[in-house]
Order: C-alpha cells, then structure tokens, then sequence
C-alpha cells in the first residue's frame, strides 16, 4: 500500500517469479495501471545447456502480455538442471565453447516471448574465468541473437573487488553503448568473511554511483533502476 502511493517513483521493475497466481497477475494488471514497469525474472537458464523450463516460459510470455511489456530482462546464468533449481545464479561455464548453445537459448526465448531479451549479468559466488571474458561473451551473444544488455554495475564492482581482474571502468570501455539498454545500482556489503556481496540492502555506495554516472555518459542507456530487495528507504 505504502508503494502504490509513491508517486513519485517514475519506473518499477517487477519480477515476474512471484506473481505466477491467479491474484498475482491481478496485482500485477494494476501495478501496470499505476506505474511504468520494467518486467524481469529469475529462471530462464539463459546460460546452462538446458535452456528455459517450457512451463516457466509460458507463464512468463502471459504476465508479460498482461503489462504489454516492450521487453524483458533475465539473467545471462545456470539456474537449474532438469531435476534441480540452484539456490543461487551461477555463472555461465563454458563461455568459449559454449556461444551456439546461448545464442540458441536466448533466441529461443525471444520467440517464444515475442518480446526481445535484456540479459544481466550477475554477482559471482565463484569465479570460472577473467570478468573481461564474460563481457566480451555477452557482447558477442547480442551480436549474434540480438538481444540487448542490462548492464549491472554493482555487479561489476563486487566481483572486481572479490575476484580481482580488470578493473570496472576499463570492463565499461568494452561494452558498446547500442548494446546497453538498462542499468541496475544496488548497495552491498562485506560479509563476515571477507566477502563482499550484492545485498540490495543498502542505498549504492560512491564506488557504484561513480561506475553508473561513467556508464551512463559512455553508454547512454535508456534507464536505470537502483534495487533494493529489503531496508527500502
């Protein structure tokens, strides 16, 4: 209640994972009446040899419809295998060999949702390659399926600072400005063990500001998002 009275937000992203009831896509037809959405989910399976659960996907295509969505936006990441869902986004592991099975994937989807795809890419619990090498992946998957990116620079930030690598800004350099469609800021924050993680908890930091503004004037997408999954100020 309290967010249907903000009027001053000018653009809500809903993911779509927890309106798949009846009284959720209700709830969604109305959201849609009273703000502008950006629509996007958590299990498409963009990078796994598996490729999207066909039941998902269909649920997905009629809540997209219902918000007559331009465009949808998922995760380039493993999310399950046939038998199983991961409790956690994992990252692509075999991008070098692996540009068909995407590419195919992700065409997939923009077919079977009529809509064409943003693909995010994610926080990395481990680490199978450089970032740069993912970034050139992605870039070469738009190439090649169309699809676009949205581009999450906390995300860039916390595996640099976990993982090392090129730096944020020079990953930036990399990306070409009519590939990026969307930015997401978030906060994080260090966890007991040293690691630092995309919490969505917290308002972004001068590092994530910082990396959005250059990403903003290199890449000029058309919005941007700050997530927060918990602590909304």
């Amino acid at each position: 209640d309290d967010l249907m009275r903000a009027g001053d937000i000018q653009l809500l992203e809903v993911t779509l994972d927890g309106f798949m009831t009846p009284g959720g896509r209700r709830y969604l037809g109305k959201l849609a009446e009273d703000f502008a959405l950006v629509t996007h989910s958590l299990s498409l399976n963009l990078a796994s040899p598996w490729g999207p659960d066909s039941a998902y996907l269909k649920n997905v295509r009629v809540l997209l419809d219902i918000v007559e969505a331009k465009f949808h936006t998922d995760h380039l990441a493993v999310t399950n295998t046939p038998e199983y869902w991961f409790p956690q986004l994992t990252p692509p592991l075999l991008i070098n060999g692996d540009l068909e099975n995407a590419v195919r994937n992700v065409s997939r989807v923009q077919e079977a949702l009529g809509r064409p795809m943003l693909l995010e890419n994610i926080a990395n619990f481990f680490q199978p390659y450089p970032q740069e090498e993912l970034v050139d992946f992605m870039t070469r998957i738009c190439n090649e399926s169309g699809a676009r990116l949205l581009l999450d620079v906390e995300n860039l930030y916390a595996n640099w600072l976990n993982f090392g690598g090129e730096e944020p800004e020079g990953l930036l350099n990399r990306m070409l400005p009519q590939h990026v469609v969307g930015l997401h800021i978030a906060g994080g924050r260090v966890d007991q063990t040293g690691f630092y993680v995309d919490a969505h908890d917290s308002c972004p930091g001068e590092p994530e500001l910082r990396l959005a503004e250059i990403a903003a004037v290199k890449l000029a997408p058309q919005y941007a998002i700050i997530e927060f999954d918990t602590a909304v100020p």
